[in-house]
């Protein structure tokens, strides 16, 4: 593994940038065997019917992941914020075997990102963010399993103390696909709501109530 960090500050403006590179390559890596099914039989002494998948687990050779991260940030004084922007690359490479013949899965992903982040008090802090990418995989086992998708997500967060030590907390996160198979694009957001009060010496206890997944839209899915 080979690991490389870049970081610079400029005192004057307030600036840092930041970089990343990382790269990783693996021998005897753990990959997946995967014998799928066409008529009802027998791998390995366990019984398959047709449609079945069987997958243990065998070293390859081959491993290869890499990704570069670059960030920006400066602040902005006349709303007393500060703002960052970040691009980033990956690249993974998997070997595999289907039905004993072996291949390489590929993903290449590209990604943009900007945050907004308070720095207005101590009773008020709230962040504002948003993160695309784009994904381009490809399969030497079958051409169909290459389609490019797009992710995103945004997330507002806010965080507000006010009389007598009353909480307020509220995070709004929405999830964007486009590109995956028919029926797995999602659309849909995720809103957590809470209110507090603060307790104890130097308010460092609290009790609050909170509302998860108050339109009731949470869903998951991996690629």
């Amino acid at each position: 593994m080979v690991f490389l960090r870049f970081q610079s500050a400029n005192v004057s403006k307030a600036s840092v940038f930041y970089a990343l590179l990382r790269l990783t390559a693996r021998n005897h890596y753990i990959a997946n065997s995967t014998y799928i099914a066409e008529n009802d039989t027998v791998i390995r002494e366990i019984s398959l019917i047709k449609g079945q998948q069987l997958v243990i687990p065998v070293n390859l050779n081959g491993y290869i992941s890499t990704s570069l991260f670059f960030t920006y940030g400066i602040p902005i004084k006349l709303i007393k914020c500060s703002v960052n922007m970040n691009t980033s690359f990956t690249l993974t490479r998997r070997p595999g075997y289907i039905n004993g013949i072996d291949g390489v899965s590929t993903d290449r992903t590209a990604g943009l990102g900007i945050s907004l982040n308070s720095n207005i008090s101590q009773n008020i802090d709230f962040s504002i963010s948003s993160n695309s990418n784009y994904s381009i995989p490809v399969s030497t086992f079958q051409d169909n399993l290459g389609n490019n998708y797009f992710y995103q997500r945004t997330n507002l967060r806010l965080k507000y103390i006010f009389w007598k030590g009353l909480v307020f907390n509220t995070q709004f996160n929405h999830t964007y696909y486009r590109g995956l198979a028919e029926g797995y694009n999602q659309n849909y957001a995720l809103w957590n709501v809470s209110l507090g009060k603060k307790l104890f010496r130097n308010r460092r206890g609290e009790i609050a109530f909170s509302v998860n997944d108050a339109l009731n839209q949470n869903k998951n899915i991996n690629r």
